[in-house]
């Protein structure tokens, strides 16, 4: 829900303000994941910059959806994935340990 928009009056300017929490979007990506992706964006190969693609266009994914898209086998999107939740950039949306189905999305802070 969006704040009630505020006006005023100034030396005859009319100032609108409306202000949101995009912050807080479930489409926001934090801005300390952006910055550890940009730090070492050049010692991710291909593939994980594919991931990243992905995930920055369509929010989430899933491994089905990674091996689609990258055309990588299942264990090494795994092994990928794996690797970006230990570094606190990916979290896995489940609390089963064998969900085919599980959601990757980018971790928020």
């Amino acid at each position: 829900m969006l704040s009630i928009p505020e006006y005023y009056e100034k030396n005859g300017n009319i100032t609108l303000i409306l202000r949101n929490k995009i912050s807080e979007h479930s489409k926001t990506i934090h801005h300390t994941v952006i910055d550890k992706i940009e730090k070492n964006w050049k010692n991710y190969n291909e593939t994980q910059k594919k991931f990243f693609q992905y995930l920055f266009v369509n929010h989430q994914g899933t491994i089905d959806g990674l091996v689609n898209f990258t055309q990588i086998n299942r264990n090494t999107i795994r092994s990928y994935l794996n690797k970006l939740i230990d570094d606190e950039i990916v979290i896995r949306l489940t609390e089963k340990q064998r969900d085919l189905h599980a959601q990757y999305v980018f971790k928020k802070l």
